[in-house]
């Protein structure tokens, strides 16, 4: 699989990203629900002056016809005051694992 070289922007919102992380995880340790770690880890990026939406859908296209239900980001994330619309996209999985995901969103 071939990997793109992250730019310098979404390199920063990485990091951040994966501090803030570390940060709420010592806060508030393991057993938590996910959705507590969500909204702690919104707060400290928002903190940081990024925009994050929470639980974003994200439709694909599958012969011919787009369906809203294909995928769901727990966390779009967005330097605020960004003129690209280039975002990092956060989910975690049930089995803990998580991805960091950079993409250009397409808006009508």
């Amino acid at each position: 699989m071939k990997y793109n070289q992250l730019s310098d922007e979404e390199e920063l919102i990485a990091k951040t990203l994966v501090n803030a992380a570390v940060k709420v995880h010592k806060e508030l340790g393991p057993g938590l629900l996910e959705r507590v770690y969500e909204v702690c880890l919104a707060h400290e990026l928002q903190k940081e002056d990024l925009e994050v939406k929470r639980q974003v859908s994200i439709p694909i296209q599958y012969d011919g016809i787009v369906f809203n239900e294909g995928l769901r980001l727990d966390l779009l994330i967005k330097r605020s005051g960004n003129l690209r619309d280039q975002s990092c996209g956060f989910s975690q999985s049930c089995l803990g694992s998580t991805s960091v995901e950079s993409f250009e969103v397409n808006r009508p």
